[in-house]
């Protein structure tokens, strides 16, 4: 779950910046419509961990149950939040599927087999998480004296690096003119990356990560040796 939440909010940062380097701005879309469809992508992947109890109990059966209640309450959260919202009811409507068939999952399968779940802990990543994303969405230095001293002293250099490079051969010349003209949208990119990391950080923190691993992950021999991360524990 950690690892689907830190990739989701890596995509909800980074999806809209790629598409405002790479399409013009007809394409661009809320960071919040990503958001949600992380989400829902997150709670597709946990549901199959939900319904465990079907399986061990041999009631899969019950499976079909769950999908036709969540089809038909996809069907009536889809049409009218569409129909409000666009694209963004769209995905609000699929989020709120992906939670009613979870709920209704674990409800019926935690009566056949009960898995003790780290509610709190799940609970605790989550909101680390939509913080982050909710503290970020709006960052950017387009617009800004960082974007200008960008476009004026870095953006020659890396058009002529570039150039050593053999960028501009690649797609006509087409990768590079992106990275050049697009320098400041970049650099937003490559510091909300950063700023991601910070999820793991977090997770340190909340004590969902022990912090003798990470200690063990950054310890200068683990640095000069990464294949010592296999011997974890031994």
């Amino acid at each position: 779950m950690a690892i689907l939440l830190f990739l989701g909010l890596i995509f909800s940062l980074e999806v809209p910046v790629i598409l405002k380097l790479l399409t013009p701005d007809e394409f661009w879309v809320s960071g919040f419509i990503v958001y949600f469809a992380v989400l829902s992508r997150v709670l597709n992947a946990a549901y199959y961990h939900l319904f465990f109890g079907l399986l061990y109990a041999k009631k899969t059966f019950k499976i079909s149950i769950i999908q036709m209640s969540t089809a038909t309450a996809s069907l009536a959260f889809t049409v009218p939040l569409v129909w409000a919202y666009g694209l963004m009811g769209a995905v609000i409507a699929s989020f709120l599927s992906g939670v009613i068939q979870c709920f209704i999952a674990y409800a019926i399968s935690t009566s056949f087999y009960r898995i003790p779940f780290q509610w709190s802990s799940i609970t605790r990543m989550l909101i680390l998480m939509t913080g982050l994303y909710l503290l970020a969405k709006k960052f950017t230095i387009v617009g800004t004296k960082l974007e200008l001293w960008l476009n004026l002293y870095l953006a020659p250099w890396l058009e002529y690096i570039g150039e050593m490079l053999f960028l501009d051969r690649i797609k006509d010349g087409k990768l590079l003119h992106y990275l050049v003209n697009g320098l400041a949208v970049v650099t937003d990119g490559f510091i909300l990356f950063l700023y991601c990391c910070l999820f793991l950080v977090g997770l340190v923190f909340l004590k969902i990560i022990p912090s003798d691993i990470v200690r063990y992950l950054f310890h200068v021999d683990t640095l000069r040796k990464p294949s010592r991360i296999f011997n974890w524990g031994n």
